[in-house]
């Protein structure tokens, strides 16, 4: 009786643990969140700056407003998949903008929507020739989930699943730098450009921690009450 006993409050303790520490979790994403929201909103403070070229990782500049020289290529566009605005399925628009040494920058040129079927690709046409562009830089904070190949389509523009700028880069037929430049609203041969904010706001993250703690809380609560009803006789 008394180890049935033992085990049972060891259960209940480990359950409480593993809430409280799913709690704990969502504490420090919102902190992370927070860091991420700052770190958007001072970017965005800043003066637009030539975007350095010599670099090989671009995260110090995440959310910078910068300006790059050079020439889209239209005839080998990308199309990022599962986009959706208001509910809406679409795709991101991503232009290769090609350098004087030959690399290039992926430009997000905005969303479009997905046509009535998936065989119905949107013609994201380059309207006027640009020789500068400007926009914020976008450098992906994780890999995200990645099945299977970054294209199993043929033909341009090319659907693709995720980000892997190696990957595209070999697609396109040119080096990529590790950045996806959004384009900013002025500029023209855009989109609809309203990019959402990276992830989950830090006040989403608190809201999940404070579910969290009320879960563990009512389990220690129902399983004092359960331990007090079989007690009686």
């Amino acid at each position: 009786m008394l180890l049935r006993r033992l085990a049972g409050w060891l259960f209940v303790g480990a359950v409480f643990a593993g809430l409280c520490g799913l709690g704990l979790w969502q504490l420090q994403r919102a902190a992370e969140k927070r860091a991420i929201e700052a770190e958007r909103a001072a970017a965005g403070r800043a003066a637009p700056v030539a975007l350095p070229l010599d670099r090989t990782d671009y995260r110090a500049l995440r959310f910078r407003p910068v300006t790059v020289a050079g020439r889209y290529d239209a005839a080998r566009q990308l199309l990022l998949d599962n986009q959706v605005r208001d509910g809406r399925v679409g795709y991101s628009v991503l232009t290769p903008l090609v350098l004087a040494d030959g690399r290039a920058v992926l430009v997000d040129r905005g969303w479009v929507a997905q046509g009535l079927t998936r065989a119905l690709l949107p013609d994201p046409t380059v309207a006027q020739p640009v020789d500068a562009v400007r926009g914020r830089v976008y450098v992906p904070f994780a890999g995200g989930l990645r099945l299977g190949a970054v294209s199993d389509g043929a033909g341009w523009p090319r659907v693709v699943q995720y980000l892997d700028f190696a990957a595209l880069g070999a697609l396109v037929g040119r080096p990529l730098l590790p950045l996806v430049l959004r384009l900013d609203p002025a500029e023209p041969n855009g989109y609809r450009r309203d990019w959402p904010a990276p992830g989950l706001s830090h006040q989403r993250h608190l809201a999940y921690a404070a579910q969290w703690f009320g879960l563990a809380l009512a389990w220690l609560a129902l399983s004092f009450y359960y331990k007090r009803v079989h007690k009686r006789p």
